[in-house]
């Protein structure tokens, strides 16, 4: 039911940036600031290396921010970041993106189920939620798919061509997500 993609991507692995070696990390930031990237992200300013740097510098021990380098083959195709992590009130965001030449190859839906897993199984979350700017039709489908549902919007959010545009406020629980997944689901990865 949740697996869509026409042919069976290759195997996404994750690799958390604070132990990716500098070319993942440098590759990260060209990709990240990229137009066809930049527009779909909140903040669509361009990152330098500096703050780059200091954000990477910032994840090394932050056990509030849990962030990946998406691998195929031994290529960088993407990144993925649960942020905000409360573990208090079992609660996350996400968030990620996908090189262009990479996009429509089933990765970023192979993403999410890594992401769920590592959210609802290894760190326990209850929530997990998502902030998508309104044009972003691939992902909000993506998240609908996965059982993800509106809660909320935040109007005029984001300036682009000179629109503005709304930013839609995402949500899953877990028990929502294990029942839209089904039985063919690898429920092996939920504790």
């Amino acid at each position: 039911m949740l697996n869509k993609a026409k042919a069976v991507p290759d195997h996404v692995e994750l690799v958390d940036v604070s132990s990716a070696g500098s070319d993942i990390c440098d590759r990260m930031l060209q990709i990240r600031n990229l137009p066809e990237i930049r527009d779909f992200m909140i903040s669509g300013k361009k990152i330098s290396k500096s703050d780059h740097a200091a954000w990477l510098a910032s994840l090394k021990g932050n056990r509030e921010s849990r962030v990946f380098a998406a691998m195929v083959k031994n290529v960088l195709v993407g990144q993925a970041g649960l942020t905000r992590i409360d573990r208090k009130s079992c609660q996350a965001e996400w968030g990620f993106y996908i090189a262009p030449e990479h996009q429509g190859k089933g990765h970023a839906r192979h993403l999410l189920e890594k992401m769920l897993c590592l959210a609802f199984g290894e760190i326990g979350l209850h929530k997990l939620a998502a902030s998508v700017l309104d044009y972003n039709i691939a992902s909000l489908n993506l998240h609908a798919d996965f059982g993800f549902v509106q809660e909320g919007k935040m109007p005029n959010k984001r300036r682009c061509n000179g629109v503005w545009h709304d930013l839609v406020v995402l949500g899953l629980e877990r028990q929502k997500w294990l029942k839209k997944a089904g039985p063919h689901w690898n429920r092996n990865c939920v504790k």
